[in-house]
């Protein structure tokens, strides 16, 4: 493998500094590296972003992980050793507070899924990344999807959105209370989020989000959750805040305004059924 110069900085969850955060390309790839054996996977997937992007990659204090290896194929590299709390979430909110003024063009949000608790979780994490960075081609339509589309807030895997109704439960009373905080309508189930928690994103679109000022100590201790959670909560609140702020949800493979013959070249090479049975209750936001 051939080295390359890089950037790299270090930062613990005591300090993630705003002034420290360079630009260096118009596109951020926020990672989340709680499984650091999936590493070699996510960065195969990565070299589907045709030229250079800037990757914040948050790692938990307590993983056992040689930094090393993300610098050996990635320049402008930041590095996020934090706190194992509020799962991928609190350390991406922490991260976007880092750059939302650095006027990226394209982010894209991801994380090491494993899912244990499912027997399709591997399944699971290869759709999403499939239809996130399945091929160079793929990835560029999203790009040009965001420039021709300028309302398009969140571009997510396809049969990833779902309605809000969806294992709603004891995640409802935190949605309606953040909406409170940042005194937005709560609409109760009519509308949807990204299942799984992994698309691209236009910042502005999120900006808002970080109203609500999180911090890491406002997110449930790591228990093994698998529901109920501030994480769980703040993963369907996204689609809420999107609607609120003018923006939509596009889902890869979707026809758009531009162009009424958009399709990905790559098909999906899994069907989950979980999404299969609620498929029909997915809408198209136009």
């Amino acid at each position: 493998m051939v080295k390359v110069e890089t950037t790299a900085r270090f930062f613990t969850h005591d300090s993630l500094p705003t002034e420290s955060v360079e630009k260096h390309h118009d596109t951020a790839v926020i990672l989340h590296l709680y499984y650091p054996d999936l590493w070699e996977e996510t960065s195969l997937y990565l070299r589907n972003i045709e030229g250079d992007f800037d990757l914040f990659v948050s790692i938990p204090e307590d993983v056992d992980f040689a930094e090393q290896k993300i610098f050996e194929g990635h320049r402008d590299t930041y590095i996020y050793r934090c706190e194992n709390r509020g799962r991928d979430i609190a350390p991406f909110l922490e991260i976007l507070s880092s750059i939302i003024d650095r006027q990226y063009k394209y982010v894209l949000k991801i994380h090491t899924k494993k899912t244990r608790h499912r027997q399709d979780g591997d399944i699971w994490r290869h759709d999403l990344m499939e239809k996130l960075l399945g091929s160079k081609m793929l990835v560029q339509k999203i790009k040009v999807t965001f420039e021709s589309n300028l309302n398009t807030g969140v571009i997510a895997p396809q049969g990833h959105v779902l309605p809000l109704s969806f294992n709603l439960g004891a995640n409802e009373p935190k949605v309606r209370k953040l909406a409170e905080i940042i005194n937005i309508p709560y609409t109760g189930a009519q509308f949807q989020f990204v299942a799984g928690s992994m698309f691209w994103f236009r910042p502005l679109a999120l900006k808002q989000l970080l109203s609500l000022k999180l911090s890491r100590n406002d997110f449930e201790p790591e228990q093994g959750q698998l529901d109920g959670t501030l994480a769980h909560a703040l993963e369907r609140f996204l689609g809420l805040l999107l609607v609120s702020s003018g923006f939509r949800i596009v889902e890869t493979g979707e026809k758009t305004e531009t162009d009424k013959d958009y399709r990905f070249t790559r098909q999906p090479i899994f069907l989950i059924r979980i999404f299969n049975r609620f498929k029909a209750m997915i809408k198209v936001f136009f």
